[in-house]
């Protein structure tokens, strides 16, 4: 089954290590969407955009995810070299508004240069 058009579906079973999300506890009916940053490439613009999102609330967490991110795209790129896989399709292109501000990230295949996926504004 193509899972492109499943959408959003029960695959994970998420547990909090401080224990909130078991019965009675503050976070036991917490919904979770889980990313798989090594071989999704949406979820890397997804944390991107929650990095942006929280950084005047959460500095810290927001240094944290861009981190991250350039951990994995660097990771990605040296095993595509040293491992001749094929590289990714799709590369992330970051958007500026008219005041030369960021104002979001897009997908874009690499082959076409179509974006297939942009931020909503």
């Amino acid at each position: 089954m193509d899972k492109r058009h499943i959408g959003i579906y029960e695959k994970f079973v998420v547990t909090r290590t401080d224990g909130s999300s078991e019965p009675g506890g503050k976070h036991e009916h917490c919904r979770y969407f889980v990313l798989d940053i090594s071989h999704d490439p949406f979820a890397i613009p997804a944390l991107r955009a929650y990095a942006e999102a929280c950084a005047a609330e959460s500095p810290v967490l927001s240094v944290e995810l861009h981190t991250l991110v350039s951990a994995q795209l660097k990771a990605a790129e040296s095993q595509a070299t040293n491992n001749a896989i094929r590289p990714c399709p799709y590369r992330i292109e970051e958007r500026y508004a008219d005041n030369g501000a960021l104002s979001h990230y897009a997908l874009v295949e690499v082959a076409t240069g179509v974006e297939v996926w942009s931020q909503p504004e």
